[in-house]
């Protein structure tokens, strides 16, 4: 019996056991699921010759940051997949590109092939999503550019779980909560343990203002998934994004300490920085600092991150060495981006350096220069990847500097737009403090 992949393309094994192996370890991989690598190297114990779950595993090896061990399985992945099928070469030849080239290239070599084969879900998944080849590409319209590529595919995937919750997300981040929420609810009735869609569903609560609900929503859902699956972290970062938002500053603490904090996360190193720095900033929004953790994420930022080119990663470095003051740290990651960016290489160009420099400004005192730099970038701070519930630390902090250098009427726009939208707590508290012209938050 000719064995298939998750979505019924033939697969080049004869084992039974290998091609279940893999199409669970896809389904674990692209609903941010646990112990990925494990059920794929299953699949290539049961037979070391099928090609595809190399490929996948080299892949998410690659996320891990175990490079050597990525290119090696890589490479035997190439080798295994010659005269197999056009699809299977064509799937290793496209993940290759992902892996050593450009992003630009391998995105042109995902649609491409998505083309021909539209239902070759990894393929497809390298794209979706705001850590995807669409989400880091830096262009301005990428959140259109994402419900684009995969709107026409409806028909191809049908009821297919982690397809509906893709779409959920790229609705959602272009406004369309109304299917948003159709879409990502039915995907949690097809697989209620997909991380990815309860993902999905956190932000439509976010978004849509139902704080209380979707902070339940995660209260609910979330013990039930392994700590060790790579959307754990996340969630709890949404977890303490919606109690920060009502107010309850002691969870936000608790979920900080026993589950986002570097020490004890086990996040791959760009969700660690960007959930641990992005919550601690706003708490000193909030007017806290003192005893917030910022030496040790600084130190942990310039372990991991020690060169600058990972943009989102790039801009939660700048917040933890600027609220640690770690002056060195944030010149030399201010400086390493201009550079990048002045050579083209920064995709978001100089929005990037900006926003590190902005920061710094705040963390110094010096509000005024925080928002004349923010001000007229803030039409583009999609570009810097990460969702709109993510970017929106950005026009926090814009906000805070408005209250603190005495514009009271530029934060009360802002804010108005954003309840009008948008209505949760934190905007209703932060909106009365502008009308009553506080500059420091109680």
């Amino acid at each position: 019996m000719a064995q298939v992949d998750r979505n019924g393309n033939p697969v080049s094994t004869g084992s039974s056991q290998a091609a279940a192996k893999y199409n669970e370890g896809i389904d674990r991989a692209i609903s941010n699921g646990a112990f990925v690598v494990e059920t794929l190297e299953a699949a290539i114990g049961a037979d070391p010759g099928f090609a595809l779950p190399h490929a996948a595993l080299a892949r998410q090896l690659q996320f891990q940051g175990r490079m050597k061990e990525a290119r090696a399985t890589l490479a035997q992945a190439k080798v295994l997949v010659a005269g197999t099928s056009p699809r299977e070469e064509g799937h290793v030849a496209v993940i290759a590109a992902c892996m050593e080239s450009d992003g630009e290239t391998a995105l042109g070599l995902v649609k491409e092939h998505v083309a021909d084969y539209p239902t070759d879900a990894w393929v497809l998944y390298q794209a979706t999503g705001v850590y995807s080849l669409v989400g880091f590409s830096g262009r301005q319209g990428r959140e259109q550019e994402q419900i684009d590529l995969l709107a026409p595919l409806a028909s191809a995937y049908g009821d297919d779980w982690w397809y509906l919750a893709a779409l959920a997300f790229a609705e959602n981040e272009l406004h369309m909560y109304t299917e948003a929420r159709h879409h990502a609810e039915r995907s949690l009735q097809l697989y209620e343990g997909s991380g990815a869609t309860a993902h999905t569903v956190a932000h439509v609560h976010f978004e849509t203002g139902d704080i209380a609900t979707g902070s339940a929503f995660l209260a609910g859902w979330r013990p039930g998934l392994e700590r060790e699956a790579a959307m754990y972290g996340h969630l709890a970062w949404h977890h303490a994004l919606f109690e920060l938002i009502l107010g309850n500053l002691d969870r936000v603490d608790a979920i900080y300490a026993n589950e986002l904090s570097p020490a004890v996360s086990q996040e791959p190193a760009l969700g660690r920085i960007a959930d641990a720095a992005s919550l601690l900033w706003r708490l000193l929004l909030g007017g806290r600092n003192g005893d917030l953790p910022w030496a040790d994420l600084s130190a942990y930022a310039a372990e991991r991150f020690a060169q600058p080119g990972v943009m989102f990663a790039d801009v939660h470095c700048a917040l933890a060495h600027a609220a640690a003051g770690n002056a060195e740290a944030l010149d030399r990651l201010v400086s390493g981006l201009r550079a990048r960016a002045d050579a083209g290489k920064l995709p978001a160009g100089s929005i990037v350096p900006d926003i590190a420099e902005a920061v710094g400004h705040f963390a110094r005192g010096e509000y005024e220069q925080t928002a004349r730099l923010l001000e007229p970038r803030m039409h583009e701070v999609v570009r810097i990847g990460g969702s709109r519930a993510q970017r929106e630390v950005v026009e926090d902090t814009l906000i805070e500097a408005y209250f603190r250098a005495g514009e009271f009427e530029r934060a009360e726009g802002l804010l108005r737009e954003r309840v009008e939208r948008r209505p949760n707590p934190r905007d209703d508290r932060w909106l009365a403090r502008a009308l009553a012209r506080e500059a420091v938050p109680a």
